[in-house]
């Protein structure tokens, strides 16, 4: 008979996670970073209700729980502190799971009352500014965006990491699909494949046989697949986000499929060569639509969106012809063109010295296109007679 384990009684010192010292001196930078800014523009204290924020102070905390759409803590941050401001039922995994030994405090209330009470107790007789907009303070939303560029060696590496499970997961599931598979039983493989090694499914789309034709964001459904699949994921891995899409064909790759998909790939390729750090995103952009015009397909960009800088938020900010900010001097921008029913995505690190693309596995076929007289490599299409 099996011995029942109990894992209920509240750790002792010897059981908490060690505490690294590189983690604790980057969360005290980045709370540094927030302090000179208050004391800068005059304010006495920040509260944060922005995932984003919330997971970029603490280096990468997930806060959110059984809850995955998003954490029900807040985080209320003055010069000399930072409190974690939570309900009881979550104040123990948060301090034992998430920010132990880190330096934040926690204020708590039950369960059923409601935190805005303990918000608006600590921001009274305080200027306070606010991540997202609310009654308590004053908004600068892009200024808490912004203490989070340019990506330091911490956030890439995670990135890089997170990169590599979720290609993985989403090739592996191209290579184990056959004609009659549901869209449903893919999604659940991609899904699968991601959670196993702790990477949150934040956007999963199964586009089988031209759905991606009308609807850019169809997810999925009990329908079996029969010719080909498209398959798109977005995950967040301690924190970062990443995207990645990868298309499956039973056949020879032909006709105004392959029309499009010879299209698709200089665009893509077009976008991934220009991806460099401290470029305005309406110059990136205004190189991508010409490619989209010069081949006649102009329309199809504004069909869905084409692409976005991708961090701690899972749209920092999404690529327009009015973006009126600039790449990062080092940002991670997820480009996800399509036409008709070709659509394709990869996560680029884009630096001022150039762009290095994270999602190329090494194990998928790739075709070269030629921009400004370089060979960029571009995902292509897995095709089953080949």
């Amino acid at each position: 008979m099996a011995t029942i384990v109990d894992r209920s009684d509240p750790l002792s010192s010897a059981e908490f996670v060690t505490v690294d010292p590189a983690m604790t001196a980057l969360v005290d930078r980045r709370h540094r970073k927030i302090a000179d800014w208050l004391k800068s523009h005059q304010f006495d204290a920040a509260l944060l209700t922005d995932p984003a924020n919330q997971s970029w102070l603490s280096a990468g905390a997930d806060f959110s729980g059984a809850e995955m759409s998003g954490p029900s803590t807040a985080m209320f941050v003055t010069p000399e502190s930072r409190v974690i401001v939570c309900h009881n039922v979550a104040s123990s995994r948060v301090f034992e799971t998430c920010i132990g030994g880190m330096g934040f405090q926690i204020k708590e209330r039950p369960w059923y009352e409601p935190l805005e009470v303990l918000l608006a107790d600590l921001c009274r007789s305080r200027k306070v500014v606010l991540d997202r907009f609310g009654p308590l303070g004053e908004a600068r939303t892009e200024a808490f965006r912004n203490f989070r560029w340019p990506l330091d060696d911490h956030d890439v590496e995670q990135l890089k990491m997170g990169s590599k499970i979720i290609t993985h997961a989403v090739e592996a599931t191209c290579r184990g699909w056959y004609p009659g598979k549901r869209e449903c039983e893919l999604a659940g493989e991609v899904s699968h494949r991601l959670l196993k090694h702790e990477v949150t499914p934040v956007r999963v789309q199964i586009l089988a046989d031209g759905r991606a034709r009308r609807f850019r964001d169809w997810a999925w459904s009990e329908d079996e697949t029969t010719s080909t699949v498209t398959i798109v994921a977005i995950g967040r891995y301690k924190g970062m986000h990443c995207g990645v899409s990868r298309t499956v064909l039973d056949g020879p790759l032909e006709g105004s499929f392959a029309e499009a998909w010879e299209k698709l790939a200089l665009v893509l390729g077009t976008a991934m060569f220009f991806s460099l750090g401290s470029t305005p995103l309406s110059q990136i952009w205004g190189k991508v639509a010409r490619i989209y015009e010069k081949f006649g397909c102009a329309d199809e960009w504004e069909m869905a969106p084409q692409g976005e800088l991708l961090d701690y938020g899972r749209i920092s900010a999404l690529i327009t012809p009015q973006s009126k900010v600039a790449v990062p001097a080092r940002g991670a921008i997820f480009w996800r063109p399509s036409i008709a029913m070709a659509m394709a995505g990869e996560t680029v690190l884009a630096t001022e010295e150039g762009a290095r693309v994270l999602t190329h596995s090494g194990d998928w076929p790739t075709w070269d296109v030629e921009i400004k007289g370089s060979h960029v490599p571009v995902t292509a299409i897995l095709s089953r007679s080949e």
